[in-house]
Protein backbone atom coordinates (compact mmCIF):
# COMPACT_ATOMS: atom_id res chain seq x y z
CA UNK A 1 0.00 0.00 0.00
CA UNK A 2 2.83 2.41 0.93
CA UNK A 3 4.64 1.60 -2.33
CA UNK A 4 1.47 2.37 -4.32
CA UNK A 5 1.15 5.75 -2.56
CA UNK A 6 4.73 6.63 -3.52
CA UNK A 7 4.01 5.66 -7.11
CA UNK A 8 0.86 7.80 -7.19
CA UNK A 9 2.67 10.80 -5.70
CA UNK A 10 5.49 10.44 -8.21
CA UNK A 11 2.97 10.23 -11.06
CA UNK A 12 1.18 13.39 -9.89
CA UNK A 13 4.42 15.35 -9.61
CA UNK A 14 5.57 14.16 -13.02
CA UNK A 15 2.29 15.25 -14.58
CA UNK A 16 2.50 18.64 -12.87
CA UNK A 17 6.01 19.25 -14.18
CA UNK A 18 5.08 17.98 -17.60
CA UNK A 19 2.30 20.55 -17.85
CA UNK A 20 4.90 23.23 -17.24
CA UNK A 21 6.40 22.56 -20.64
CA UNK A 22 3.19 22.62 -22.66
CA UNK A 23 3.16 26.41 -23.08
CA UNK A 24 5.95 28.95 -22.97
CA UNK A 25 6.00 32.72 -23.00
CA UNK A 26 8.08 35.62 -21.72
CA UNK A 27 7.62 38.13 -18.91
CA UNK A 28 9.35 41.52 -18.74
CA UNK A 29 10.15 43.47 -15.60
CA UNK A 30 11.81 46.71 -14.61
CA UNK A 31 13.65 46.76 -11.31
CA UNK A 32 14.82 49.75 -9.29
CA UNK A 33 18.29 48.97 -7.92
CA UNK A 34 19.49 52.04 -6.03
CA UNK A 35 20.01 54.65 -8.79
CA UNK A 36 19.70 52.09 -11.59
CA UNK A 37 16.69 50.95 -13.57
CA UNK A 38 17.24 47.43 -14.89
CA UNK A 39 15.04 45.73 -17.48
CA UNK A 40 15.00 41.92 -17.51
CA UNK A 41 13.23 39.30 -19.61
CA UNK A 42 12.27 35.92 -18.14
CA UNK A 43 10.72 32.73 -19.43
CA UNK A 44 7.22 31.75 -18.35
CA UNK A 45 6.10 28.13 -18.02
CA UNK A 46 2.63 27.00 -17.02
CA UNK A 47 1.80 24.46 -14.31
CA UNK A 48 -1.90 23.64 -14.07
CA UNK A 49 -2.61 26.83 -16.07
CA UNK A 50 -0.72 28.93 -13.52
CA UNK A 51 2.05 31.06 -15.07
CA UNK A 52 5.44 30.54 -13.43
CA UNK A 53 8.37 32.91 -14.02
CA UNK A 54 11.98 31.73 -14.30
CA UNK A 55 13.80 33.14 -11.29
CA UNK A 56 17.09 32.10 -12.88
CA UNK A 57 16.43 34.53 -15.75
CA UNK A 58 15.39 37.37 -13.43
CA UNK A 59 18.22 37.01 -10.93
CA UNK A 60 20.80 36.50 -13.67
CA UNK A 61 19.87 39.91 -15.04
CA UNK A 62 20.19 41.43 -11.56
CA UNK A 63 23.49 39.82 -10.61
CA UNK A 64 21.87 37.32 -8.22
CA UNK A 65 22.44 33.60 -7.73
CA UNK A 66 20.38 30.48 -7.04
CA UNK A 67 21.63 27.35 -5.27
CA UNK A 68 19.37 24.28 -5.20
CA UNK A 69 19.99 21.47 -2.70
CA UNK A 70 17.93 18.43 -1.81
CA UNK A 71 15.66 20.20 0.68
CA UNK A 72 16.06 23.93 0.19
CA UNK A 73 16.62 26.59 -2.45
CA UNK A 74 18.79 29.63 -1.71
CA UNK A 75 17.98 32.65 -3.90
CA UNK A 76 20.41 35.52 -3.30
CA UNK A 77 20.27 39.05 -4.67
CA UNK A 78 21.40 42.52 -3.60
CA UNK A 79 23.17 41.18 -0.50
CA UNK A 80 20.15 39.25 0.84
CA UNK A 81 19.28 35.54 0.67
CA UNK A 82 15.81 34.00 0.66
CA UNK A 83 15.45 30.31 1.54
CA UNK A 84 12.60 28.44 -0.16
CA UNK A 85 11.42 24.84 -0.09
CA UNK A 86 10.53 22.77 -3.12
CA UNK A 87 6.76 22.63 -3.73
CA UNK A 88 6.17 24.75 -0.62
CA UNK A 89 4.87 28.28 -0.07
CA UNK A 90 7.15 29.09 2.87
CA UNK A 91 9.98 31.60 2.42
CA UNK A 92 12.55 32.39 5.11
CA UNK A 93 14.63 35.57 5.18
CA UNK A 94 16.84 36.82 8.04
CA UNK A 95 14.60 37.57 11.02
CA UNK A 96 11.24 36.61 9.54
CA UNK A 97 9.23 34.34 7.24
CA UNK A 98 6.42 34.90 4.77
CA UNK A 99 4.28 32.82 2.45
CA UNK A 100 3.83 32.68 -1.30
CA UNK A 101 0.47 32.34 -3.01
CA UNK A 102 1.63 29.30 -4.98
CA UNK A 103 4.42 26.85 -4.11
CA UNK A 104 7.91 27.29 -5.50
CA UNK A 105 8.79 24.84 -8.25
CA UNK A 106 11.96 23.50 -9.81
CA UNK A 107 11.94 22.53 -13.47
CA UNK A 108 14.97 21.28 -15.39
CA UNK A 109 17.29 22.54 -12.67
CA UNK A 110 15.79 26.05 -12.53
CA UNK A 111 13.66 27.80 -9.90
CA UNK A 112 10.21 29.09 -10.88
CA UNK A 113 7.86 31.29 -8.87
CA UNK A 114 4.30 32.05 -9.85
CA UNK A 115 3.79 35.31 -11.69
CA UNK A 116 1.38 36.38 -8.94
CA UNK A 117 4.18 36.09 -6.35
CA UNK A 118 7.02 37.93 -8.10
CA UNK A 119 6.35 41.53 -6.97
CA UNK A 120 5.64 40.61 -3.34
CA UNK A 121 8.57 38.19 -3.20
CA UNK A 122 11.11 40.81 -4.32
CA UNK A 123 9.67 43.41 -1.96
CA UNK A 124 9.81 41.13 1.09
CA UNK A 125 12.94 39.14 0.30
CA UNK A 126 15.19 41.87 -1.10
CA UNK A 127 13.37 45.15 -0.39
CA UNK A 128 13.41 45.77 -4.14
CA UNK A 129 10.75 47.38 -6.30
CA UNK A 130 9.94 45.31 -9.37
CA UNK A 131 7.18 46.06 -11.86
CA UNK A 132 5.86 44.38 -15.00
CA UNK A 133 6.96 46.01 -18.24
CA UNK A 134 4.86 46.03 -21.38
CA UNK A 135 6.91 44.61 -24.27
CA UNK A 136 7.32 46.68 -27.39
CA UNK A 137 6.83 45.17 -30.80
CA UNK A 138 10.24 44.31 -32.21
CA UNK A 139 10.41 43.89 -35.99
CA UNK A 140 11.70 40.43 -36.96
CA UNK A 141 14.29 41.83 -39.32
CA UNK A 142 15.51 44.97 -40.97
CA UNK A 143 14.73 45.37 -44.65
CA UNK A 144 15.86 48.16 -46.99
CA UNK A 145 13.41 50.95 -47.70
CA UNK A 146 12.98 52.87 -50.92
CA UNK A 147 13.70 56.58 -50.34
CA UNK A 148 10.75 58.90 -50.77
CA UNK A 149 10.66 61.23 -53.76
CA UNK A 150 12.17 64.66 -52.94
CA UNK A 151 9.78 67.31 -51.70
CA UNK A 152 9.30 69.54 -54.74
CA UNK A 153 8.00 72.49 -52.76
CA UNK A 154 10.96 72.61 -50.40
CA UNK A 155 14.32 74.22 -50.89
CA UNK A 156 16.71 71.22 -51.08
CA UNK A 157 19.14 73.16 -48.96
CA UNK A 158 16.67 73.00 -46.06
CA UNK A 159 16.05 69.26 -46.15
CA UNK A 160 17.63 67.20 -43.39
CA UNK A 161 18.73 64.62 -45.94
CA UNK A 162 20.97 67.20 -47.62
CA UNK A 163 22.93 67.82 -44.42
CA UNK A 164 26.27 66.09 -44.76
CA UNK A 165 28.95 65.71 -42.14
CA UNK A 166 32.24 67.21 -43.32
CA UNK A 167 35.26 64.94 -43.15
CA UNK A 168 36.77 65.17 -39.71
CA UNK A 169 40.32 65.67 -40.99
CA UNK A 170 39.43 68.74 -43.06
CA UNK A 171 36.74 70.37 -40.92
CA UNK A 172 38.28 70.15 -37.50
CA UNK A 173 41.07 72.66 -37.80
CA UNK A 174 43.69 73.51 -35.16
CA UNK A 175 41.73 76.68 -34.45
CA UNK A 176 38.60 74.65 -33.68
CA UNK A 177 40.59 72.26 -31.51
CA UNK A 178 42.08 75.21 -29.62
CA UNK A 179 38.67 76.79 -29.14
CA UNK A 180 37.25 73.46 -28.04
CA UNK A 181 40.01 73.03 -25.47
CA UNK A 182 39.32 76.51 -24.11
CA UNK A 183 35.60 75.76 -23.95
CA UNK A 184 36.19 72.50 -22.10
CA UNK A 185 38.35 74.32 -19.56
CA UNK A 186 35.65 76.92 -19.05
CA UNK A 187 32.96 74.29 -18.54
CA UNK A 188 35.08 71.95 -16.44
CA UNK A 189 32.92 70.32 -13.71
CA UNK A 190 33.73 70.44 -10.01
CA UNK A 191 36.60 68.13 -8.92
CA UNK A 192 34.31 65.55 -7.36
CA UNK A 193 32.32 65.08 -10.55
CA UNK A 194 35.03 65.43 -13.16
CA UNK A 195 36.58 62.01 -12.57
CA UNK A 196 33.21 60.25 -12.64
CA UNK A 197 32.17 61.97 -15.84
CA UNK A 198 35.44 61.32 -17.59
CA UNK A 199 35.41 57.64 -16.73
CA UNK A 200 31.87 57.09 -17.92
CA UNK A 201 30.94 59.79 -20.33
CA UNK A 202 34.01 61.24 -21.98
CA UNK A 203 32.77 60.04 -25.34
CA UNK A 204 29.11 59.66 -24.58
CA UNK A 205 26.50 59.72 -27.25
CA UNK A 206 23.03 61.07 -27.57
CA UNK A 207 19.89 59.72 -28.97
CA UNK A 208 16.84 61.31 -30.41
CA UNK A 209 14.23 63.08 -28.37
CA UNK A 210 10.65 62.13 -27.41
CA UNK A 211 10.14 58.59 -28.54
CA UNK A 212 6.59 59.07 -29.79
CA UNK A 213 7.22 61.59 -32.57
CA UNK A 214 10.94 61.51 -33.36
CA UNK A 215 11.96 62.57 -36.84
CA UNK A 216 15.22 63.95 -38.12
CA UNK A 217 18.83 62.94 -37.70
CA UNK A 218 20.96 60.84 -35.39
CA UNK A 219 24.61 61.55 -34.69
CA UNK A 220 26.62 58.39 -34.01
CA UNK A 221 29.75 58.85 -31.92
CA UNK A 222 32.44 56.16 -31.79
CA UNK A 223 34.10 56.54 -28.41
CA UNK A 224 37.81 57.25 -27.95
CA UNK A 225 40.18 57.13 -30.95
CA UNK A 226 43.73 58.09 -31.86
CA UNK A 227 46.07 58.03 -28.87
CA UNK A 228 43.08 57.32 -26.63
CA UNK A 229 42.58 53.57 -27.06
CA UNK A 230 40.00 53.26 -24.32
CA UNK A 231 39.76 49.81 -22.77
CA UNK A 232 42.31 47.32 -24.09
CA UNK A 233 41.37 43.64 -24.26
CA UNK A 234 43.14 40.67 -25.80
CA UNK A 235 44.07 41.81 -29.32
CA UNK A 236 41.23 44.36 -29.34
CA UNK A 237 40.78 47.98 -28.28
CA UNK A 238 37.64 49.86 -27.38
CA UNK A 239 38.32 52.59 -29.96
CA UNK A 240 38.51 50.06 -32.81
CA UNK A 241 35.47 48.06 -31.65
CA UNK A 242 33.34 51.19 -31.21
CA UNK A 243 34.24 52.56 -34.65
CA UNK A 244 33.42 49.28 -36.39
CA UNK A 245 30.03 49.06 -34.63
CA UNK A 246 29.25 52.67 -35.58
CA UNK A 247 30.12 52.12 -39.25
CA UNK A 248 27.91 49.01 -39.39
CA UNK A 249 25.15 50.79 -37.51
CA UNK A 250 25.22 53.76 -39.88
CA UNK A 251 24.96 51.49 -42.92
CA UNK A 252 22.09 49.45 -41.46
CA UNK A 253 20.05 52.46 -40.33
CA UNK A 254 20.54 54.22 -43.67
CA UNK A 255 19.35 51.12 -45.53
CA UNK A 256 16.40 50.32 -43.31
CA UNK A 257 14.99 53.58 -41.96
CA UNK A 258 14.33 57.14 -43.08
CA UNK A 259 16.59 58.56 -40.40
CA UNK A 260 19.45 60.81 -41.44
CA UNK A 261 22.69 59.48 -39.95
CA UNK A 262 25.87 61.44 -39.18
CA UNK A 263 29.09 60.36 -37.48
CA UNK A 264 31.53 62.33 -35.33
CA UNK A 265 34.46 60.31 -36.65
CA UNK A 266 35.03 57.85 -39.47
CA UNK A 267 38.72 57.19 -38.82
CA UNK A 268 41.09 56.50 -35.94
CA UNK A 269 41.19 60.06 -34.59
CA UNK A 270 41.01 61.37 -31.05
CA UNK A 271 38.34 64.03 -30.56
CA UNK A 272 37.60 66.06 -27.46
CA UNK A 273 34.04 66.07 -26.09
CA UNK A 274 33.70 69.68 -27.22
CA UNK A 275 34.65 68.87 -30.81
CA UNK A 276 32.26 65.89 -30.86
CA UNK A 277 29.36 68.01 -29.69
CA UNK A 278 30.29 70.88 -32.03
CA UNK A 279 29.96 68.41 -34.92
CA UNK A 280 26.60 67.16 -33.61
CA UNK A 281 25.29 70.69 -33.07
CA UNK A 282 26.52 71.83 -36.50
CA UNK A 283 24.40 69.22 -38.31
CA UNK A 284 21.48 69.95 -35.96
CA UNK A 285 21.29 66.36 -34.78
CA UNK A 286 18.20 65.30 -32.89
CA UNK A 287 19.96 62.59 -30.89
CA UNK A 288 23.60 61.89 -30.00
CA UNK A 289 24.35 58.20 -29.50
CA UNK A 290 27.83 57.34 -28.21
CA UNK A 291 29.09 53.77 -28.58
CA UNK A 292 31.60 52.28 -26.14
CA UNK A 293 32.83 49.03 -24.65
CA UNK A 294 32.93 48.32 -20.90
CA UNK A 295 35.17 46.95 -18.18
CA UNK A 296 34.39 45.26 -14.85
CA UNK A 297 36.58 43.95 -12.04
CA UNK A 298 34.79 40.59 -12.17
CA UNK A 299 35.61 38.74 -15.38
CA UNK A 300 32.20 37.07 -15.70
CA UNK A 301 30.28 40.37 -15.93
CA UNK A 302 28.51 40.81 -19.26
CA UNK A 303 25.57 42.48 -20.96
CA UNK A 304 24.84 46.08 -21.92
CA UNK A 305 24.82 49.28 -19.88
CA UNK A 306 22.99 52.37 -21.12
CA UNK A 307 23.79 55.77 -19.59
CA UNK A 308 21.78 58.96 -19.70
CA UNK A 309 22.58 62.26 -18.03
CA UNK A 310 22.09 62.63 -14.30
CA UNK A 311 19.67 65.53 -14.03
CA UNK A 312 21.12 68.61 -12.35
CA UNK A 313 19.33 70.10 -9.38
CA UNK A 314 16.47 72.47 -10.23
CA UNK A 315 17.81 75.93 -11.10
CA UNK A 316 18.09 78.22 -8.10
CA UNK A 317 16.53 81.64 -8.16
CA UNK A 318 19.90 83.14 -7.24
CA UNK A 319 21.34 82.08 -10.61
CA UNK A 320 21.14 84.43 -13.54
CA UNK A 321 18.41 83.83 -16.11
CA UNK A 322 20.76 82.40 -18.75
CA UNK A 323 22.19 79.81 -16.34
CA UNK A 324 18.67 78.82 -15.25
CA UNK A 325 17.68 78.43 -18.89
CA UNK A 326 20.69 76.20 -19.62
CA UNK A 327 20.06 73.97 -16.60
CA UNK A 328 16.37 73.64 -17.44
CA UNK A 329 17.22 72.74 -21.05
CA UNK A 330 19.72 70.14 -19.86
CA UNK A 331 17.13 68.57 -17.56
CA UNK A 332 14.61 68.40 -20.40
CA UNK A 333 17.09 66.76 -22.76
CA UNK A 334 18.10 64.31 -20.08
CA UNK A 335 14.48 63.32 -19.52
CA UNK A 336 13.95 62.86 -23.26
CA UNK A 337 17.09 60.74 -23.47
CA UNK A 338 15.95 58.64 -20.50
CA UNK A 339 12.62 57.87 -22.19
CA UNK A 340 14.33 56.79 -25.40
CA UNK A 341 16.97 54.81 -23.49
CA UNK A 342 14.25 52.91 -21.63
CA UNK A 343 12.59 51.81 -24.86
CA UNK A 344 15.93 50.82 -26.39
CA UNK A 345 16.71 48.79 -23.27
CA UNK A 346 13.31 47.12 -23.34
CA UNK A 347 13.75 45.95 -26.93
CA UNK A 348 17.29 44.74 -26.26
CA UNK A 349 16.10 42.84 -23.19
CA UNK A 350 13.29 41.21 -25.16
CA UNK A 351 15.70 39.93 -27.79
CA UNK A 352 18.23 38.88 -25.16
CA UNK A 353 20.99 38.31 -27.72
CA UNK A 354 23.40 40.75 -26.07
CA UNK A 355 22.73 39.76 -22.46
CA UNK A 356 21.12 41.61 -19.55
CA UNK A 357 20.48 45.33 -19.98
CA UNK A 358 21.03 47.99 -17.32
CA UNK A 359 19.96 51.64 -17.57
CA UNK A 360 21.88 54.11 -15.41
CA UNK A 361 22.34 57.83 -14.93
CA UNK A 362 25.66 59.64 -14.65
CA UNK A 363 26.86 63.21 -15.22
CA UNK A 364 27.62 63.25 -18.96
CA UNK A 365 30.01 65.85 -20.30
CA UNK A 366 28.51 65.51 -23.76
CA UNK A 367 25.03 66.37 -22.46
CA UNK A 368 26.40 69.59 -20.98
CA UNK A 369 27.66 70.66 -24.38
CA UNK A 370 25.18 69.09 -26.80
CA UNK A 371 21.99 70.82 -27.90
CA UNK A 372 20.14 67.50 -28.09
CA UNK A 373 19.48 64.43 -25.89
CA UNK A 374 22.53 62.18 -25.35
CA UNK A 375 22.74 58.44 -24.72
CA UNK A 376 25.90 56.44 -24.05
CA UNK A 377 25.83 52.68 -24.66
CA UNK A 378 28.47 50.24 -23.42
CA UNK A 379 27.93 47.22 -25.65
CA UNK A 380 30.64 44.77 -24.70
CA UNK A 381 32.71 43.93 -21.60
CA UNK A 382 36.30 43.62 -22.79
CA UNK A 383 37.17 42.30 -19.31
CA UNK A 384 35.12 39.16 -20.02
CA UNK A 385 37.26 36.53 -21.84
CA UNK A 386 34.27 35.06 -23.68
CA UNK A 387 33.03 38.48 -24.78
CA UNK A 388 36.49 39.56 -25.91
CA UNK A 389 36.79 36.50 -28.11
CA UNK A 390 33.40 37.21 -29.71
CA UNK A 391 34.03 40.95 -30.09
CA UNK A 392 36.93 40.32 -32.44
CA UNK A 393 34.70 38.42 -34.87
CA UNK A 394 33.20 40.34 -37.80
CA UNK A 395 30.00 38.27 -37.73
CA UNK A 396 29.46 39.09 -34.06
CA UNK A 397 29.92 42.80 -34.71
CA UNK A 398 27.49 42.73 -37.61
CA UNK A 399 24.89 40.91 -35.52
CA UNK A 400 25.46 43.32 -32.63
CA UNK A 401 24.90 46.29 -34.94
CA UNK A 402 21.77 44.65 -36.38
CA UNK A 403 20.35 44.08 -32.90
CA UNK A 404 21.10 47.63 -31.80
CA UNK A 405 19.65 49.05 -35.03
CA UNK A 406 16.37 47.22 -34.41
CA UNK A 407 16.23 48.57 -30.86
CA UNK A 408 16.91 52.14 -32.01
CA UNK A 409 14.37 52.00 -34.83
CA UNK A 410 11.72 50.53 -32.55
CA UNK A 411 12.37 53.04 -29.77
CA UNK A 412 12.22 55.97 -32.16
CA UNK A 413 8.99 54.61 -33.64
CA UNK A 414 10.39 54.60 -37.15
CA UNK A 415 8.45 52.67 -39.84
CA UNK A 416 10.36 49.50 -40.72
CA UNK A 417 9.13 49.20 -44.30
Amino acid sequence: MQKRQYVNIFTILACMLATATTRADNAYYTVNMQADIVTVAARILYAQDIPYVSMDDVLDGLGGTIRISEKTIDAACSGATAVLKLNDVAVAVPGRTFSLIHPARVHEGGLYLSQADIIEFFARAYNMQIAPATPTTTPPELTPVVPDAPALDEDPGLLLETLTLPAVATDITPEVEEAAAAEEKAIAPPPGIADEETSIADDSSTERAPYSDVVGSIVLDAGHGGKDAGIVGDNITEKEFALDIVMNLRRILKETTKLTIHCTREADKDLSPSVRTKTANAVKGDLLLSIHAAYAATHHTGGITIFTDQSPNPPQETLDSEMRRQLAARRTRGEQAATTAYHIAQTLAEEGALGPVTVRTAPLILQRLAEMPCILIELCYLSNPETVMAAGDETYREQTAQTLARAIATALNQPME
